[in-house]
């Protein structure tokens, strides 16, 4: 990768929107900075969470604009998302779902139920 390709490449894996467990706990652990910042100083705190989550919506778009800015043709672009490859390509995915949460063609009852359990059980340990 050289030029603005490898700018893309670098801004795909900062921000690697790809492995979802990553995406995750990295937010996360920024929140719980967060959390603690809200306590100590909270002006301050308030203005580094907006600049930061508005970086960090802008990491998407520079990568794309920074990919199309480097192409000749739409056929040129490297795709560096392996999630966008992926869609692009027709690679299909099984999904094997192995909860509730997971299996979104369950039926409806069954997912009230499911939550209605557990507000009781909450609602007990409250």
């Amino acid at each position: 990768f050289t030029g603005k390709i490898s700018w893309g490449a670098m801004i795909s894996r900062a921000i690697d929107n790809d492995s979802t467990t990553y995406t995750v706990t990295s937010f996360s652990a920024f929140s719980f900075l967060f959390l603690g910042g809200l306590q100590l100083d909270y002006d301050h705190t308030l203005y580094a969470m907006i600049i930061s989550y508005a970086l960090f919506s802008l990491g998407d778009s520079a990568r794309i604009l920074l990919a199309v800015g480097s192409a000749n043709s739409l056929s040129d672009i490297v795709h560096t998302s392996h999630m966008v490859h992926s869609q692009l390509t027709t690679e299909t995915t099984v999904l094997n779902p192995t909860n509730v949460y997971e299996d979104l063609g369950r039926n409806k009852t069954v997912v009230i139920m499911v939550f209605i359990t557990q507000f009781l059980l909450i609602s007990f340990v409250v």
